[in-house]
């Protein structure tokens, strides 16, 4: 983070590729959708990009926003993944069909695919369904999946936060109860592929 917050006074108008998950972690909301759609300006085929601006648009509520840029994310990506961050997006802007027919979607694999549990939890918590997102939480700390490193950050899973299971869930995988402070989402966002946690 002191590297971000120096290059950030330098030139106010630096751009990282993944600058809009500092700011999406950091619950700058508007900062990150700054940041992304100059970004975008230069690299408007950036699917990491759409995804950060689309799951912005949908923690301010501004769904006609947030959907679309969910589904070029998609489009440009391909990531088997993506489609649970829209299916989140329809569950919480009450488009339950639409997020139940892609979960169930997720949960089929497709030719080598993995099915990803984090992914499936994330979709039950958008749609308020407490239990089914612990179960497959679960499964995904059996399968050990990477992405359970951003548990605590991820404002999908706040609904979960008053559940007992969820902070237990957090120290098998050794991750505090809650992040710190924004320096630590950031540092833990800018480089995904190097923090993992310890299965134990």
């Amino acid at each position: 983070m002191p590297e971000l917050k120096r290059a950030l006074e330098i030139d106010p108008t630096v751009t990282l590729p993944r600058i809009g998950f500092f700011f999406y972690f950091a619950r700058q909301y508007d900062e990150a959708i700054r940041r992304d759609l100059k970004l975008l300006e230069a690299t408007p085929n950036f699917s990491l990009a759409h995804l950060t601006l689309g799951l912005a648009y949908e923690q301010k509520k501004d769904f006609s926003r947030a959907i679309p840029e969910l589904k070029r994310a998609i489009e440009l990506s391909g990531d088997r993944i993506f489609p649970a961050y829209l299916a989140h997006a329809y569950a919480v802007s009450g488009k339950t069909r639409e997020a139940r027919r892609i979960l169930e979607e997720l949960k089929q694999p497709s030719g080598k695919s993995y099915v990803y549990a984090w992914a499936i939890a994330l979709v039950y918590a958008g749609l308020g369904e407490k239990d089914r997102a612990m179960e497959w939480l679960e499964k995904a700390y059996r399968n050990h999946d990477h992405d359970l490193a951003f548990l605590q950050v991820w404002p999908h899973f706040a609904p979960l936060l008053s559940d007992p299971r969820f902070p237990h869930l957090l120290r098998h995988i050794n991750l505090p109860p809650q992040a710190s402070s924004a320096s630590s989402l950031c540092r833990i966002s800018a480089d995904p592929h190097g923090f993992y946690p310890d299965w134990g």
